[in-house]
This record gives C-alpha cells, structure tokens and sequence, in this order.
C-alpha cells in the first residue's frame, strides 16, 4: 500500500486543478489555464523534482510558478506552449519559465503508442538563461542521449534511499543538464502545426477544460466543425471509446481529486463536476473504481498517511 501511495501521490499532483479559491474553502472556478503552485512538488529541503509521467489526452492546459524542464522521453504528441502548436517526438526538451501556458497531448489517442514526458521541476532560484532572442520558452533536440543520460542520473539518485545527501546531489545534477543545454543549439525551426488540424485533439482538450459544463454532442461536434454523425464516427475511430464514454472518464478522474484536495460532500463533488443525479454518479463512479466516493477518499486518506510515515523513517 505505501508503494501505491508513492506512486499515486505524483499522479494527483501532476493533474491537480484545484485553484486557490477551493482551497480556501470559496467557490470552485475553472479558467482555461490552470496553475500549479510549488507547494504542490517540492518540500523545504529539496528545490528539485522529478518524474516521468505518462500523458492523458485531456490533461487541462496549465502554467506553474516555478521553472521546468520537459523531456520527450517516449512517444510522439503534440505540445502546445504559448500562441505554438508543435509536434514533438523522443529526445525533444522545453525549457519553461513561470507563467507560460503549456499542455502535452499523445499523438494516439487510443494509447497503444503512449507519450512519457520527464518532468525536472526547479525553484526560480536556481535559474539559468535559457531564454535567447527574447523567447518566453526555450527548445532543444538532443544528438546522442546527452539529456537522457543526465535524468537517468538524476532519477536514481532521487529514488535512492539516502536523503539527507538528496538536495545536492539533484542540484549538482541540474548543474550538469544545464552545462549541456547552455551549450546546446536552440531548436528554432521546428515542427509547427495547428490544434485546429488535429480535431478530436481539440475536442478532449476541450472537454478537459469544460467538463463541468453542459457538454452536448452538438456543441463540440460544432466546435471543431463537423457534423454530429462524422464526429462520433470519427471520434470512436481514434479514441477506442464513445464520446459520452470519454466524459464520463473525465469527470469521474476530477472527482477523484476532490475528494482527495477538498473536504466537500459527496453530493457537491458530483454537482462540481457536472451531474446533479446522485444516483448516475455513484453508479458511474463504482463502474471506475469498483468502490464508493466515500471508501475511495477513506483509502486516499490512508494511504497518504502511509506515506508521511514512510518518508519520515
């Protein structure tokens, strides 16, 4: 259980959407970027985190107020950062400031060729100037695994058991990925392409964003242009699963989440995700996770607690 708990934590974290205002105890609100906060990522001895993480198609656009560094370590997809579309592939790596929007999609939505990025997090602090010729982010493409090589380090090292020597040995690390990107050339053609060319892409992302809403298949087969027919023929075609099948996943995911982050009721959950039959969302939610909301938040609580005890041994 407390290896389920180490590796659950990342994953909540890495698609926590819970602004400020929820965790204040106000009223939920969505914005079309959403940020994540360093309190989320790092503890008062170590400014450095990292992870690899495997990518959802609908992973909500966000921005953060600390720095990272996002290596393509497999698969292919599709980045949008800033005003840019890019297609992106293995060996690919974005250097991104605080405050630049930014999501990863994989190009197969099915998943069968899913797309893992690595994930290195870092305090402004530790800063470096990648940022040339007046970009707000930077990009590079690497020749003979010079970046995979240094997060294979920094990732052992970081799964290894001595902490107290942690800090510095993931700064001295970060150090020597910076030396190799510094003296990098920056990707300035690449593989630019538009969100709108890739439609079902721009539908889940949507629905990401949106879920809460009232989302008729109407409206999004109107958002991305199509007729009704073509965009759930098309739609089941590159996702495996129907479009209502697909929001239903959403939704019940982002519940999951509140019922970790927020002491809201069952009932509240369920509205702040968009369904207001209590009995549709209990049936859905054990069709998921073959429990209830309540025993689900009861194990979550369990297992972090779990968690703290083990990372306090």
């Amino acid at each position: 259980m407390v290896e389920y708990a180490k590796k659950y934590r990342y994953t909540v974290r890495k698609q926590c959407f819970l602004p400020n205002d929820l965790r204040s105890g106000g009223n939920l609100i969505m914005h079309d970027s959403i940020e994540f906060r360093e309190e989320y990522f790092f503890d008062s001895i170590t400014p450095v985190h990292l992870k690899l993480t495997k990518e959802e198609p609908f992973t909500m656009m966000h921005h953060h107020d600390f720095v990272e560094i996002a290596y393509v370590y497999e698969g292919e997809g599709l980045h949008q950062i800033g005003d840019q579309c890019i297609l992106v592939s293995k060996g690919d790596l974005f250097v991104i400031p605080p405050g630049v929007s930014h999501v990863f999609q994989p190009l197969d939505l099915k998943e069968k060729a899913p797309l893992y990025i690595m994930n290195c997090l870092y305090k402004p602090f530790l800063e470096k100037s990648f940022f040339r010729g007046g970009r707000t982010w930077s990009m590079f493409v690497e020749r003979r695994n010079e970046f995979r090589n240094v997060f294979k380090q920094m990732l052992h090292q970081q799964e290894a058991p001595a902490a107290p020597y942690l800090a510095a040995a993931q700064c001295q690390l970060l150090n020597k990925l910076f030396y190799i990107i510094y003296n990098s050339n920056q990707q300035k053609m690449y593989r630019k392409t538009e969100i709108k060319d890739f439609s079902i892409h721009q539908a889940i992302q949507y629905m990401g964003t949106h879920y809460r809403d009232t989302l008729t298949l109407e409206k999004i087969s109107q958002l991305v242009a199509m007729s009704t027919r073509n965009f759930q023929r098309m739609f089941k075609k590159e996702t495996g699963i129907s479009y209502i099948q697909m929001l239903q996943h959403i939704r019940i995911l982002y519940s999951c989440k509140l019922l970790e982050y927020s002491n809201w009721s069952v009932q509240k959950i369920a509205q702040a995700i968009g369904i207001d039959d209590m009995k549709y969302f209990y049936k859905l939610f054990r069709e998921h996770y073959g429990t209830t909301p309540g025993a689900y938040r009861q194990y979550i609580g369990i297992s972090a607690e779990l968690l703290r005890e083990d990372t306090t041994c």
